[in-house]
Formats: C-alpha cells, structure tokens, sequence
C-alpha cells in the first residue's frame, strides 16, 4: 500500500509535465523558444566542446555560428509545416521535431569541426547521440518556459479586462438602473396618457345631457383594455437586463510578483531535465550501459534528496525571492549530494563531473522557480478572476433584482390605485344623472393622483420580522413553522428594504408552493449571512416529493430573478429550497 501511494505521489509529480503536453503545442513553435535556446546552444560549442576535444573558443566560434544557424533554418521549416500543412499535430510532432533538430545540429557541428580542423572521426558517435539528447532536453525547457509565461501573461490580460468591466459595470450600475426606470415609466405614459386624455375630454363633456354613458363605456374600455392588460404585462414580463461594462476606465494590471507564493519544487520534473542533460557527457566518457546506469542512480538519488528537502521546507508560503533562493538551495544540493551516494561503485562520478553535475542541478532549479513563479502568478490571476466573475454575477443579480422590483411595484400601482381610481370614478359619475362640474374635477384629481404614484412607485420602510411575523399568521391554521433568523441577516434586510422584499417574496413562493403542490403541514425557515454580502434562504417542508421533470413555471421564473441562485431538492425528510438573495 505505501508503494502504491509513492507511485501516486511521484505520479503527481509528473504534472507540469501533463500540462505542458496539453498546451506546449500552442507555444512550441514561438520565437522565443529558439530565442532562449541560443544559450545552451553557444554554450555548448563554445565552452564544453573546448573542454572535450581542445582548441580556443574563438577557433569555435564558427561551429558555433553555423550550428546556431542550421537550428534556426530547420525550427522555422518545422513551423512553417506545422503552422501550414499541419495545423492540426501536437506536442508529439513538435517534440520529434526538437530530436530531429539535434540530430542535424549534431552532424553540422561534427563536419565544420573536422573543416576547421577541431574533430576528430571517432567523434561522430558523440554528435548523432548527445546533441539530439540535449536539444530535446533544452527546447522542451524553453518551450515549458514560453508556455507558462505566455498562459501568464494572457491570465493577466483576461483579468486586467475582467477587472475593467467590473469598474465599468459598478460606475454605471446606478445610471443604468435609473435609466431602466425611465425607460418602464415611458413606456407605461406613453400607453396611459393618450386613453387618459381621451378619458379627461369624454369626462369634461359628461356634465352635458346623454354625455355620461359615453364617459363610462371609456372608462370601463380603460380599465378592462388598458390598464389590466398593461398591469398583468409588466407583472410577467421576462426580464434579463445586462450591465453596462463600458466606461473611461484604462486597464490596469496587479504587481509584477505574487506578494507570497508556496514552494513546490517539482522534484519528478526536475530529475527528468536533469538526467537528459547529464546524458550528454555521459555518453562521451562512458559506455552507453554505465552511463544509463549511472543517470538513472543518480536521478534518482537527486529526485530522493529533493522530496526530503521539499519535506523540511514544508507547505508554507515565501516571498518570491526567497522562494528563488530555495530553489536554488534545493536543486544545487541535491544535484552535489546525489553523486555522492554511489561513490566507490562502479557508476561513481569523476571529479569534474561531479562539480558539472551540480553546477546544472543549480540551473535547472532557477529554470524551475521561472516556471513556478510564472505558473504560480498564473493561477493567483485565474483565482482573482473567479473572484471577479463572481462579483460580476453579484452585481447582475442585483440589478436583476432592482428591476424586478421596479416592474412589480409599478404593476401593483396600476393594478390597485389606478385601477381602483378608474373604479371608483365610475361608481361616483354612475351615481349621478348629470354631475356637477366639481365632481367631475374632484374624480380627475383622484386618477391624477393615482397616475402620479407610478413614477413613485418604490418600497416603503418596514420592519422585517414584523412583515415575516404576518406571513407566518397567515398561515397559523393550517401550518407548524419553525423560525431560525440570525441577527446579522435580520440587521441587513432591516437596513435594505430591496433584499427584504425579495427574500420576503421569493419565502412567499415556498411556502405556497409547499402547500398547494406538496401538502404540507410543517416549514422550517432558516435565514442566515453569507460571504460576499450574500443573504441565505432555506424552507424546508414536509411535503410531497417534487418531480424532477416538471415544467417551470411561474414561480420559477420569479425565484430566477429575484435570487443569487436557487435550488430546489428532495431530502430524506420532504422538500428543500435553497437560495441566495443579495443583500
């Protein structure tokens, strides 16, 4: 069971080199690739081959020069076919792609050292086995480098955007939401004043003999063909308002670093980089099965070394630059004491590359931090964008329920006090065979004062469990609740008498529905604060199962817009509904 744990961990490792495979085929081919590679590629024919076969660096400046050279020509030729004639080929096409370039850099720098007179026959084993061994190795670093920097770079981008529009969405929300006002109370005037104007000159005229039953048929045409219609459409209407995102505001981005980032050093990854480097002069000095013998011992030893290492460090979070200084800490003791556990055996390392072993594992752990800062900034920036999306969302239930609201009250206005004046000026004129002249100017005061409370329409103060308190009496006869408020949440509906009058009407619809489609006799009302200025709703009631597969109907569509989100569930003891209402 531990070993199979262990592989499971040492699998994890592996990771960084799943993502890269994922999505290194959309970055193996950048020019920043071949860019970074220019390094290792001088250096290794400047300084190493020097070392090996003998000669000054300037005598190898042209194999330098022309190797280099023949690298760039094939890697563009290689972008040209996978950018053109294989649009579709991924990492498998661009990693064969990087052994073919080594292999051709091997046998380009093997013939213009012999040119030059600085090789030597026996070396073209060294060229067709190292070369492609270490520009596999070094390319795909590179690439890993371009990947994750360049998927940092466009999380940044996407959140600096993400960022903008929010600004934008929360410096327009207040003009938005009055200009979705004025523009439901044009719409109301606009079908109102004409038959209002037409309703005042039959009532002016009604005070003239056989004038009256022609004031009344408009009245009764007004309330049975406008104002009811118009009330019951403005009542069920759809609503999906979307924020206005746009504004002066320039995009800004965070810091250059991550303030604190944790230290995962990817020992599993590290070693694999590790040991195809250190085949390179392996191959030269040993035959191949020692030499794989003594790669793998010491890759392992190393990957060891840096799990303990990671272990002592342990889950924490740094600095950036001391992160940095970890890494290198880690890998160049690993890469010094890895060595040192096959010492008098038969793959034990000389000397001199004992020293160049370590002095890669130290550069292999600063290409490491690049890549975990990068990887690390990448998903702080992804994190901050949830947390951006999220507060986007917010807003819009917001706005969504503000109309909402805008939309029922100005129904309710038209439905009660200018329906109810339209009533009333009808039963008072029908009262009367010729009305006075103040009569009828009093009934047009009362539907101008009724009129008038559309543009006013809003909410009146309250007290919440006062209003909750009414609900829960209404229902006294026929159902048991069971009330738990918080007072935190209580304080927040008190103080905005929107969020109140959306968690009273949305607690309306489950307790209906729990009676009318479940029967039944028990509700459980739970209200309580969430984060992010959330207000949590739960009823739960001892109904009837709800059917899964059945239509949405009015009540949904009213909980879609009046809550966060909603979810409505069976449980082991009735029906549950869970919402979230902005506060």
């Amino acid at each position: 069971m531990a070993l199979l744990d262990g592989l499971k961990s040492a699998v994890k490792g592996f990771r960084p080199v799943s993502e890269f495979t994922r999505l290194g085929a959309d970055y193996g081919y950048s020019w920043w690739v071949i860019l970074l590679f220019a390094f290792p590629s001088y250096a290794t024919n400047l300084f190493y081959d020097p070392q090996r076969l003998g000669g000054t660096v300037a005598q190898w400046i042209p194999v330098a020069l022309i190797t280099y050279a023949a690298t760039v020509v094939l890697f563009v030729f290689f972008k040209f076919i996978k950018f053109v004639y294989a649009k579709a080929s991924g990492i498998i096409f661009i990693m064969g792609s990087y052994l073919i370039i080594g292999w051709v850099r091997g046998l380009v720098a093997y013939f213009i050292a012999l040119d030059q007179g600085l090789g030597t026959q026996s070396d073209i084993y060294f060229r067709l086995v190292s070369p492609p061994i270490f520009t596999f190795v070094s390319m795909t670093v590179c690439a890993a480098v371009v990947t994750t920097v360049s998927l940092q770079q466009e999380a940044l981008s996407e959140l600096a955007k993400e960022r903008t529009m929010l600004k934008g969405a929360i410096s327009n929300f207040r003009t938005m939401h009055e200009r979705l006002q004025s523009d439901l109370l044009l719409k109301v005037t606009g079908i109102i004043n004409p038959v209002i104007e037409d309703l005042r000159a039959k009532l002016n005229q009604a005070g003239d003999p056989g004038q009256m039953g022609e004031a009344l048929s408009t009245l009764q045409v007004t309330v049975d063909d406008v104002v009811r219609p118009l009330s019951h459409q403005i009542a069920t209407s759809d609503l999906d308002p979307v924020l206005d995102t746009t504004g002066p505001i320039k995009i800004s981005r965070t810091g250059l670093l991550p303030d604190r980032i944790n230290v995962s050093l990817a020992p599993a990854w590290g070693v694999v980089l590790g040991i195809g480097a250190a085949a390179t002069p392996f191959a030269a000095k040993f035959d191949p099965f020692q030499a794989a013998m003594s790669v793998f011992l010491v890759g392992f030893s190393s990957y060891v070394t840096l799990k303990v290492i990671e272990g002592i460090i342990g889950d924490r979070k740094y600095r950036p630059v001391t992160v940095a200084l970890l890494f290198a800490l880690a890998y160049g003791i690993a890469g010094f004491v890895a060595p040192l556990f096959w010492t008098r055996t038969p793959w034990q390392f000389t000397p001199t590359l004992h020293l160049n072993f370590a002095g890669l594992s130290l550069i292999i752990g600063i290409v490491m931090f690049v890549v975990h800062l990068a990887n690390s900034y990448r998903q702080q920036s992804i994190a901050d964008l949830q947390s951006v999306n999220a507060d986007m969302a917010l807003l819009t239930s917001q706005l969504r329920q503000q109309v909402w609201l805008d939309h029922r009250r100005v129904a309710q206005v038209l439905h009660g006090s200018v329906q109810g004046a339209l009533y009333a000026a009808a039963i008072r004129l029908s009262r009367e065979t010729s009305p006075t002249t103040e009569t009828i100017a009093s009934v047009q005061k009362d539907i101008s004062d009724a009129l008038a409370e559309v543009s006013r329409a809003k909410s009146e103060n309250f007290v919440f469990e006062e209003v909750l308190n009414s609900i829960i009496d209404l229902w006294q006869d026929s159902i048991n609740f069971d009330v738990s408020l918080d007072t935190n949440a209580v304080h927040k509906l008190n103080a905005n008498a929107d969020a109140a009058e959306c968690m009273l009407e949305v607690l309306r619809e489950a307790v209906n529905n729990s009676v009318k489609h479940g029967g039944a006799t028990n509700v459980k009302v739970q209200i309580a604060p969430k984060s992010r200025g959330l207000l949590s709703l739960i009823v739960t009631n001892d109904g009837k199962p709800v059917d899964p597969d059945k239509t949405k109907g009015y009540g949904s569509s009213v909980l879609d817009e009046l809550t966060h989100e909603w979810t409505l569930a069976n449980t082991h003891d009735g029906v549950r509904l869970s919402a979230l209402v902005v506060g």
